[in-house]
């Protein structure tokens, strides 16, 4: 526009502003799918047809034998008609859904139901609630989508799918690991560790499966990407045949026999005849559609790998090559994990898949994070940035992260002990204590009382146990209310559940084992809502089933209010 040689944003919307009858719009729609306009506050957004029909299909798939989702008539539902937003507006079929991508992260029983009558906008807004933390919690970047835009999603149609993707997207890929698939051992390189195929997201072992079965298959092809390399169908063809050759609607050349979208639709026939049900449409292989690629390819690993059976040579790699405390590090990595995604790095441009696969060794994440935990903290200039996306140099980037473990010592991290070196060599144990240091952090920065001072971990304690206690010396009408004084049944249940609750009347720190039962949590959570704890759903906690079931209540019950938390 101004002739400078370059092209900014704006121009760029001037110029595609201008664009009605060139063809422009045409070309996108072509490469991109269908793409549907509606209003927003600021302007025009889009989102994909064909998305909203794969993700409608696939919740159809997920949820035919959910009782109650069938009784309420709420499956199936029509691909091609809006009934998807209708029908997840209450937060419920979402809920549920969540529990499918990470098993036992919400207690269904803590959702708000229609019973004699329809929702109204506050139960539905807890429902919602719970969705969004929950969300979050298992590694959704969630960002300006608020229990308001699930309830009425007109012209929030973009922000709904893309939440939705991500939900499939860990739903689908949850298998694609060594701990739940061992198999995918054979896909070790010459001169990696099994180290190595562990820090490797899901997106990049599935392209690597494909690529041994290419290989297995003698094909020259080679996937690098869910869009361009799959358009033709000629890998897929060449997957499915390696997988079951003794299908014949796999059979290879007579997949290849055909071309574009003919071809596309024999292979996903071929994929249906192995048991996929494919929310994939042959227009979407033809257009290259990452998203739907990615989902079909996942569809497949997880209906049959072809991978084949362990050796006794990879079942002793396995034994010998997980790391100490994996499962420990594990835990405690996705926690710290879910919380530096929650912080919109790179203005939400970032999603870290691993803390341990190196994306920290440069220490411009974790300079990121600090900034966001104190604005301010950290000298910009003195920061060595990539450039063009080329990796730093070594001694630069141990550089930035000296300037990490200044910055922390500075937010009153104890760090004794660690040096940049520690988080360019990608120090597990090291990384985890000072983003935990971080997090903690964060945490206490929201609570500052009337002086204007952050609070300690000793002030949070102290605060919790005289709720608690409180609460406890209130009468029972008051601290346990029932709806309905009458019912024999509801009080009976009520009076053992205070029973139970009352014997949780303190904690000595934030590590007393007494916590592990869940019942001084929901006591915690009855000092700000007396009503919120449903006594029937109270257990005693004295084995690990029924501890579990009460913290998983309580943390459904803290997310419906609100509560950000990304432990399960």
């Amino acid at each position: 526009v101004n002739s400078d040689g370059k092209i900014s944003f704006d121009e760029f919307c001037v110029m595609f502003g201008k664009t009605e009858g060139s063809g422009l719009r045409e070309a996108v729609s072509k490469r991109h799918g269908e793409l549907q306009k509606i209003k927003g506050a600021v302007g025009e957004h889009s989102y994909s047809e064909e998305e909203k029909w794969a993700f409608t299909q696939h919740f159809n798939f997920t949820f035919e034998e959910d009782k109650y989702l069938t009784s309420k008539g709420l499956v199936p539902m029509e691909p091609d008609s809006m009934e998807m937003f209708a029908n997840i507006s209450d937060g419920i079929m979402l809920a549920k859904f969540i529990n499918l991508a990470k098993k036992d992260t919400l207690d269904e029983r803590a959702l708000n139901y229609p019973k004699k009558r329809a929702l109204n906008k506050w139960e539905k807004t807890e429902n919602l609630n719970v969705v969004i933390n929950s969300a979050k919690a298992i590694g959704c970047t969630v960002v300006n989508l608020h229990a308001s835009d699930l309830e009425t999603s007109a012209g929030k149609e973009y922000l709904v799918l893309g939440l939705l993707w991500q939900l499939v997207k860990i739903q689908l890929l949850s298998l694609i690991n060594i701990k739940e698939c061992p198999e995918l051992v054979k896909l070790l390189e010459e001169d990696e560790e099994l180290a190595d195929l562990l820090a490797l997201p899901a997106e990049s072992i599935l392209l690597r499966w494909i690529n041994y079965h290419m290989v297995k298959q003698e094909c020259s092809r080679r996937a690098k990407n869910f869009t361009k390399d799959l358009k033709d169908g000629e890998i897929y063809a060449n997957l499915l045949h390696s997988i079951t050759p003794e299908l014949a609607e796999c059979d290879k050349d007579t997949l290849m026999a055909s071309t574009g979208r003919d071809r596309a639709a024999g292979v996903i026939d071929a994929a249906s005849a192995q048991g996929v049900r494919s929310i994939i449409q042959p227009s979407d292989i033809v257009k290259g559609s990452k998203r739907l690629n990615l989902a079909f390819c996942a569809q497949i690993f997880n209906n049959n790998h072809g991978l084949g059976e362990l050796t006794e040579e990879e079942k002793e790699l396995l034994r010998v090559g997980l790391p100490d405390d994996a499962e420990g590090d594990a835990r405690e990595e996705r926690v710290f994990r879910m919380w530096m995604n929650s912080l919109n790095l790179q203005d939400g441009n970032l999603y870290i898949n691993n803390l341990f696969d190196g994306c920290l060794c440069d220490g411009l994440y974790l300079l990121e994070a600090e900034d966001k935990v104190e604005p301010g903290s950290v000298e910009w200039k003195k920061v060595q940035k990539k450039k063009k996306g080329k990796a730093l140099h070594k001694l630069m980037a141990v550089q930035n992260c000296n300037q990490v473990v200044d910055v922390g010592k500075d937010l009153k991290c104890s760090l004794v002990g660690i040096g940049g070196v520690d988080i360019n060599s990608n120090n597990r144990k090291l990384i985890l204590a000072l983003v935990w240091q971080l997090m903690r952090k964060q945490v206490l920065k929201l609570l500052v009382g009337p002086d204007g001072k952050e609070k300690a971990e000793t002030d949070v304690l102290k605060w919790a146990n005289a709720a608690v206690k409180d609460l406890l010396a209130k009468e029972l009408p008051e601290r346990s209310p029932v709806k309905d004084p009458s019912d024999e049944e509801e009080v009976a249940a009520r009076d053992a559940a205070d029973s139970l609750l009352g014997g949780a009347k303190k904690i000595k720190n934030f590590t007393d084992s007494s916590m592990s039962n869940g019942l001084f949590l929901l006591n915690v959570v009855k000092t700000l809502k007396p009503e919120a704890v449903d006594p029937t759903l109270v257990l005693p906690g004295t084995d690990e089933e029924e501890a579990k079931q009460n913290l998983r209540y309580f943390l459904t019950l803290a997310r419906a209010m609100d509560a950000q938390i990304f432990c399960t």
